[in-house]
């Protein structure tokens, strides 16, 4: 079992508030709601680090499932 490093989970643990913050901008105040889906897209750019650079095998198959549902 590999130890992950803190900062990923305090990262993610700040995305709890982070990604719904953003979504509320973005319908409150469209052009600061703009600027705050950079949050977004830094957690997709997050995930992609984390799972290539630790070998997180990634199921796309439940991703599509939970989407379809």
């Amino acid at each position: 079992m590999q130890v992950y490093l803190t900062s990923p989970k305090a990262y993610w643990t700040s995305l709890t508030f982070l990604d719904p913050s953003a979504a509320i901008l973005l319908f409150v105040f469209p052009r600061v709601g703009l600027l705050a889906t950079l949050i977004v897209s830094s957690d997709v750019a997050h995930n992609l680090w984390f799972f290539t650079r630790y070998h997180v095998p990634y199921n796309w198959m439940l991703v599509a499932r939970g989407a379809g549902e």
